[in-house]
């Protein structure tokens, strides 16, 4: 029995032993590891890396290195904002139990290794604003932990994958802007069925927006602003992404018509399609979208006869910002604009082929800060009920057919920083 139970604890013995030994060797990779990432900085003398990551001590204890607690491995590595300049070494790969990299806001330039695909327990990855160059690994998007995803501001080239296995991933952020990304935008991309947040904008991405966005019914933000995007809005009756709050589509070269059925996102809370090549009537059904905050269709080829598309934003109670500038809409202001929401600050109508006269009731937008209406055929005085816009900061009312005098009382609101009347047939003294 004693030496039954003295094997026993020399089996023990060893097997913690062995244990040790491993974790021990473990850690060393990870140390290694880091060793040579901080092998490619460009660090002064000063610099907090300088000395605190060394191999006399145990990496668990280097500035911006979190360890498990089990086995002692690198779970997470935060050197975000440092001012370091170097690259990306391929040994990173080996950090086999990292869950979170966040190097942002540095001077990291070269490519990205495509070792970084073996980071299996990778969760979050933050390389933004940065100059990381050269093609995005697609072995990036095989790591199917990973949930959020930030290389925007770089100068990462190339094209998004194609291949339907690189989208089946738990990815629910994905942020890619800022970069020279070409191509199109893959219909796979309808893979990551978990995605939320989108950002592709401030890239070369050129083709269509394909029908396949609306499969993402979690996505909430979309921005694909600033890209070389053509042909039509997506306009299938399914296109239905029901928890989209914010879409950006502005400054590409969509044509086509602003299809009716874009009234299905009745969550949409921002609507930017400034930009483009849009034509045809403004669907009225906008003023479906009870969220709505910003309407942006500015520098378009759009028409509203009558002016419908300001009477159907009447449903619309958190709207704050109107701008339709640029566009032909062809009418006279309603009187219903005085019905807007309360929550109105910027109204933008500039060079939009607008005629009669400024309604009496738009004294009711009380926080307006912004108003422009110039480039346009307004005739008729200057009303006094714009002296009840307390909170009115710009009034552009320049290059229009107005006449008679100038309101005294304009001059004594206290937020009034800049009028422009100029070109119009406003007389009598000046107050």
């Amino acid at each position: 029995m004693e030496r039954a139970y003295s094997f026993f604890l020399s089996a023990v013995v060893l097997q913690l032993y062995f244990l040790e030994t491993c974790i021990s060797k473990n850690i060393t990779t990870d140390q290694s590891a880091l060793l040579a990432f901080k092998g490619s900085f460009t660090l002064n003398s000063s610099h907090p890396l300088t000395r605190n990551w060394s191999s006399q001590a145990s990496a668990c204890h280097w500035i911006g290195v979190t360890c498990g607690s089990r086995h002692r491995r690198v779970r997470a590595l935060n050197i975000s904002n440092m001012g370091i300049l170097g690259t990306i070494p391929p040994h990173l790969g080996n950090l086999s139990f990292l869950v979170s990299l966040d190097v942002s806001r540095n001077h990291l330039h070269g490519v990205i290794p495509r070792e970084m695909g073996n980071l299996h327990k990778l969760e979050k990855l933050f390389m933004y604003s940065n100059k990381l160059s050269g093609y995005i690994q697609e072995e990036l998007f095989n790591i199917s932990t990973l949930r959020q995803m930030g290389l925007s501001s770089n100068k990462l080239s190339g094209s998004l994958p194609s291949a339907p296995d690189y989208w089946r991933t738990n990815l629910q952020f994905l942020n890619l802007a800022a970069n020279n990304i070409g191509g199109v935008i893959p219909s796979s991309i309808s893979n990551s069925s978990n995605l939320k947040e989108l950002y592709l904008h401030e890239n070369k991405l050129s083709g269509q927006i394909p029908n396949s966005l609306g499969d993402l019914r979690r996505l909430e933000y979309l921005n694909l602003d600033y890209n070389n995007l053509t042909g039509s809005l997506p306009s299938a009756p399914g296109y239905r992404p029901t928890k989209l709050e914010h879409l950006y589509l502005g400054r590409n070269n969509i044509g086509g018509v602003i299809p009716s059925s874009i009234s299905n996102s009745s969550n949409l809370k921002t609507l930017d399609l400034d930009n483009n090549k849009l034509s045809g009537k403004i669907p009225n059904s906008l003023g479906d979208l009870r969220q709505l905050e910003f309407l942006g269709l500015f520098n378009n080829n759009l028409l509203s006869p009558h002016l419908s598309i300001l009477t159907s934003l009447v449903n619309c109670r958190s709207l704050t910002h109107i701008v339709l500038s640029g566009n032909p809409l062809n009418g006279v202001l309603p009187d219903s604009i005085g019905n807007l929401s309360t929550s109105l600050e910027q109204i933008y109508l500039t060079r939009c082929e607008i005629r009669g006269q400024i309604p009496l009731g738009i004294e009711n937008l009380s926080n307006l800060i912004m108003l422009s209406l110039y480039g346009n055929e307004l005739t008729g005085s200057v009303p006094r009920t714009l002296c009840n816009l307390h909170n009115l900061q710009r009034l552009g009312l320049f290059d229009n057919r107005l006449s008679g005098p100038l309101p005294e009382c304009l001059c004594k609101l206290p937020k009034l920083e800049a009028v422009d009347l100029s070109s119009n047939q406003i007389s009598g003294l000046i107050p």
